[in-house]
């Protein structure tokens, strides 16, 4: 278990990280996914609380569990973050709704669960930034899930594992919607 403490601290560094650390994103290089989305693949870059976060989510203890609770065996993290580490959305951003690509560019693994954990210590509703999950036939929205400070949702990777933020984060400037994205594999895939 993560403590809020710890959590708190993350927050902390992750929006004190120097602009330059950031780079735009584009989902699956289809730039009209996104709006304002960046990321930082390697977390411990912004300062120590985030590594000891980022190193847990990968632990042998964790992806145990991860495992068990999915029942996917033998689940691996990514040690490139290819897509994930932290992402940040600033005013008036957005994520359309899209489904992830599921095989690793250099490794060829298939990634099978996604985790994100929010760090929006501060978060309203009128910020918009909810994470959707929609339908195979991407005719309505499933579930939403308000990004709220120490909230993780995990989720399976399919061909169509549709979901997203599509309406604009709306936060005042400066209060980026920010979380840590962790991607897990395994060598087939049923």
């Amino acid at each position: 278990m993560i403590s809020n403490d710890l959590l708190n601290k993350s927050e902390h560094e992750i929006r004190e990280c120097s602009q330059d650390l950031w780079k735009y994103t584009f989902v699956n290089n289809m730039e009209s996914v996104q709006v304002n989305k960046y990321a930082i693949n390697n977390p411990g870059i912004c300062g120590i609380h985030s590594k000891i976060i980022s190193t847990y989510f990968s632990s042998p203890t964790f992806l145990e569990w991860l495992s068990k609770l999915t029942g996917i065996p033998d689940l691996q993290n990514d040690p490139d973050n290819e897509g994930g580490g932290i992402h940040r959305i600033d005013n008036n951003g957005l994520l359309d709704i899209h489904a992830d690509f599921n095989r690793h560019a250099s490794t060829k693994k298939y990634r099978r669960i996604n985790i994100l954990l929010y760090l929006n210590s501060n978060w309203e509703e009128k910020y918009n930034g909810q994470l959707e999950l929609w339908n195979k036939e991407m005719t309505q929205c499933c579930h939403k899930i308000p990004p709220l400070f120490n909230r993780m949702v995990i989720f399976r990777i399919t061909d169509d594992a549709n979901h997203g933020h599509p309406e604009p984060w709306l936060a005042p400037d400066g209060y980026s919607r920010i979380s840590f994205a962790f991607y897990y594999y395994t060598d087939d895939r049923p």
